[in-house]
């Protein structure tokens, strides 16, 4: 089977692609249409978020659930990438409701959720579900229409799981993690990422 990781955008980390042993190569997105994307996006979004776009609403979710470290920002930053924020208008756009729930402190998560104008849920005590138990009850949808995003497999993931919900699991934003207990897991997430790739997944980004 196919080790390569396939990438859509020419900002795509391949050098922590390439930590994982993996080949890589460009990828044209796959969607049928753009017919959602053509209504709500900006016309310069790149094929990849449009496709992104497209799976959202034909699967019937209605919300999304944020995690912030490694997956919105750098671990412990407040800066706020053009790209990100194109992409939280683009969902806005399409009509889909965005909370963030992240374990860290309301200190830390208040400032970034603030920048984006989003509630957020602190200390959610991922991968116990009761942060996305809070966060569902707040977006007043049904859990057959959240997911989660988030770049940890032991927190993020297994919560999402736990809970019932979907999780678009992507790569974390930065290589570097301030947290000695997220290296570890980092480690331990790395045998489950080669499996997939092994199996024939591929990475669009």
């Amino acid at each position: 089977m196919s080790k390569t990781i396939y990438y859509a955008c020419k900002y795509a980390p391949l050098e922590l692609f390439a930590g994982y042993g993996a080949t890589f190569s460009a990828l044209d997105p796959l969607a049928e249409s753009f017919s959602c994307a053509e209504r709500c996006a900006h016309a310069n979004l790149c094929g990849y978020a449009k496709a992104v776009l497209e799976q959202v609403e034909q699967s019937g979710i209605r919300a999304l659930v944020l995690d912030v470290d490694n997956t919105l920002t750098g671990d412990g930053s407040q800066q706020l990438d053009a790209s990100v924020q194109a992409w939280l208008d683009t969902m806005r756009a399409a009509g889909i409701s965005l909370t963030i729930v992240s374990n860290n402190t309301a200190k830390r998560v208040r400032p970034f959720a603030g920048r984006v104008g989003l509630a957020f849920v602190p200390l959610a005590c991922k991968p116990l579900p009761v942060g996305l138990f809070v966060a569902r009850h707040r977006l007043g949808v049904p859990r057959s229409a959240m997911a989660m995003v988030g770049d940890q497999i032991f927190t993020d993931r297994m919560a999402a799981g736990l809970y019932g919900i979907q999780c678009l699991y992507v790569l974390p934003r930065t290589p570097h993690d301030k947290n000695k207990v997220v290296r570890l897991k980092r480690k331990l997430e790395a045998p489950f990422v080669r499996k997939y790739y092994e199996k024939g997944g591929v990475t669009h980004e």
